[in-house]
């Protein structure tokens, strides 16, 4: 099969301006209470996941009639995992940090929750109006429709009790009007009949006066989690994520630990350059963490425990909880790239603690799971422990391991960091696929200030290790890019092939500090050094 456009292939060497690539981003997969399964949301706030999936809102039945609809707190697992992860994010990245949250809302695939639909008569036949939310707020999801013989309005709302959430007003003149509405409607979609006649003047009702869809238990496999791309290109679960263009940054399951899950995460962060964030279940002690992280590898791949105890939104008694880690991690990391302005700084270390975490799982004398030394002895491990420290005490990332079994990229930012330039390589380069490579060098001149430009921003940052290059390649150079003659040879351009040759050194993160301490007696000229 032929391949148009950039591929970067990255191998190991040795024992224009601000990057386009986005690479603090966070993509979470979620089961909750509304919002369209399979599609992806951008969340800017935590506000606007709150809107858009409906938080911890759940719903027992809906009401007849235009009643307003009894809510109540959802306690389901799978949904308050997803909603304390994403509140997690937000809270530790802070109103100044880089990056955006991409959800998306998965429910069961087989024998799971259906959409209500309801159908309006138009004298000829009937126009069909169908939730794209599935289970209980999409039947109580309300229609209003006034015909005006030329047109039709169609007032859609998506009420919680007495408050209104989304509300949305289209006017309809024909098929290719609906069509239109249904694509852009956050609510529904509207098929008119087949006659083309517009629907009759209905009072407000609820579309679970036609059929109802039935309700949503919350209760999706974690095959649907990992999602599918049919034949036709549909794509559910973390495969809806399948898209370069949407950046770099750090995806996660929250709340899921099984090997399906894991594997997923695996293998959608190597095909996309993200990070997969693993988290654990509760429970868990030195002696099963182990066991527990099994045979998962992987440079782009990272393990933290324990789980972290945060405060029950939902507690009038100021009850707390405990919570799968990934979430407040993946901010944290996305507030620290903002501070340090570049990709080279794990999420880890006393200067920055977690902001929205009480404390971490404990044992039942209260005492914390691991100890200074068993701390040492997981990272031999790769697992990332999350630990009190620090004084004043706070809760902390105390780890920057990957699972890579090749050293060079052992740490969270040094894989992190290979994997912006790999992205960036291909959105800077992609201008250039099908441009003539010129015997004057003119493109190879091009594509090597592309990146070179890109490299010295990152450089100058703090990003890069090293000297910076001045000419010839040199043992210390922090980055270097080699696009001309000697790499560009008759094979090469046979085959109308492009090379360029980018051998950069990841920053190392202090993870040992040594400090050689020596006591003399009075006098000794030792002191003099």
């Amino acid at each position: 099969m032929a391949t148009i456009g950039v591929s970067v292939a990255t191998s190991t060497v040795g024992p224009s301006g601000t990057p386009v690539v986005a690479y603090s981003n966070a993509f979470f997969v979620v089961q909750s209470p509304w919002g369209q399964p399979g599609g992806i949301k951008t969340c800017d706030s935590f506000a606007s996941y709150l809107r858009q999936f409906g938080g911890l809102n759940g719903m027992a039945a809906v009401a007849a009639g235009t009643t307003n609809d009894t809510v109540s707190t959802i306690a389901t697992d799978s949904v308050v995992q997803g909603y304390y992860a994403v509140k997690g994010f937000f809270e530790e990245k802070g109103p100044t940090g880089p990056g955006v949250a991409y959800v998306v809302r998965v429910v069961k695939a087989s024998s799971g929750a259906t959409a209500g639909l309801r159908t309006y008569t138009d004298g000829v036949g009937v126009t069909t109006i169908t939730s794209k939310f599935s289970g209980h707020f999409g039947n109580a999801t309300r229609v209003t429709i006034t015909n005006n013989t030329t047109s039709a309005t169609i007032v859609v709302e998506l009420r919680v009790g007495a408050i209104t959430i989304i509300k949305e007003s289209w006017k309809i003149a024909n098929a290719a009007d609906a069509a239109d509405v249904s694509r852009k409607s956050e609510l529904v979609t509207i098929a008119l009949a087949a006659t083309g006649a517009l629907p009759s003047t209905a009072a407000e009702g609820k579309l679970n006066a036609g059929t109802p869809g039935t309700a949503d238990a919350y209760d999706a496999a974690d095959a649907d989690l990992v999602g599918t791309t049919s034949a036709a290109g549909a794509r559910t679960g973390l495969q809806a994520f399948n898209d370069i263009r949407l950046g770099t940054g750090r995806c996660a399951i929250p709340g899921k630990y099984s090997a399906t899950t894991r594997a997923g995460l695996n293998v959608h962060s190597a095909n996309y350059y993200r990070f997969a964030m693993h988290g654990t279940a509760t429970g868990l002690t030195q002696s099963t963490i182990v066991a527990d992280l099994s045979t998962l590898s992987g440079e782009n791949n990272g393990y933290f425990w324990p789980p972290v105890e945060v405060a029950n939104s939902n507690s009038e008694s100021a009850g707390t909880l405990l919570i799968d880690p990934v979430g407040h991690m993946m901010g944290l990391w996305a507030r620290v790239e903002g501070i340090y302005r570049g990709p080279h700084k794990s999420p880890a270390g006393l200067q920055h603690p977690l902001r929205s975490v009480l404390n971490v799982e404990r044992q039942s004398n209260g005492d914390e799971l691991v100890s200074d030394s068993a701390s040492n002895t997981l990272d031999d491990s790769f697992i990332n422990t999350i630990r009190v420290k620090g004084n004043p005490a706070g809760v902390v990332g105390w780890g920057n391991n990957t699972l890579a079994t090749d050293g060079r990229y052992r740490q969270l930012q040094s894989a992190h960091t290979v994997n912006v330039a790999r992205l960036q390589c291909i959105l800077l380069l992609e201008k250039f696929v099908h441009e003539p490579i010129d015997p004057q060098g003119r493109l190879f001149g091009k594509v090597s200030a592309e990146l070179e430009q890109f490299l010295e921003v990152i450089y100058s940052v703090g990003g890069l290790y090293g000297t910076r290059p001045d000419g010839d390649l040199k043992p210390t150079d922090a980055y270097y890019v080699v696009c001309n003659s000697s790499n560009n040879t008759k094979v090469t351009l046979a085959a109308n092939q492009l090379v360029a040759d980018v051998i950069l050194v990841p920053t190392p993160n202090a993870r040992q500090i040594v400090v050689n301490l020596m006591v003399t007696a009075p006098g000794s000229a030792v002191r003099a050094v």
